[in-house]
């Protein structure tokens, strides 16, 4: 049996109606990604992060995240992109990834920023924003 492709199916102008809502498969969808990845087609997720129940965006990019680390991908950027729980990095990442953090919140303090300002632009807690300046002598009321 031979199968055709799309584009054969669409010349021959076979179009079947399916049942309730007829969809336009001429529609051309844009590609803009999300902030894993530019385009879609080259996203490492395992399953998009749209396909996943949630409260927010971030909710949803965060189980994908650790729906692909489980899955044994092991893709930089999303090490980058997660701010889950740290004990769920994979070890590869997970160094690096709070090493990279502890710098950020660093600088941004050194800047003369605020703790709460510091855990809102950064998406962490308050209290791992404190522990971090605590630690390195950097705390200040903020």
């Amino acid at each position: 049996m031979r199968g055709y492709t799309i584009g054969e199916i669409a010349e021959s102008g076979y179009h079947p109606k399916p049942e309730g809502e007829v969809k336009n498969v001429h529609v051309v969808y844009e590609d803009n990604g999300c902030v894993i990845s530019n385009r879609c087609l080259d996203c490492p997720l395992v399953k998009c992060h749209h396909d996943f129940e949630g409260s927010g965006q971030g909710t949803t990019i965060k189980r994908a995240i650790e729906a692909s680390w489980a899955a044994g991908i092991t893709h930089p950027r999303l090490a980058e992109v997660y701010h889950g729980r740290p004990t769920l990095l994979p070890p590869s990442a997970s160094g690096s990834v709070r090493q990279e953090r502890v710098e950020r919140i660093l600088q941004m303090r050194s800047d003369g920023l605020p703790l709460t300002t510091i855990a809102q632009r950064l998406s962490l807690s308050y209290s791992f924003v404190q522990r971090v300046a605590a630690t390195y002598a950097l705390a200040k009321p903020g």
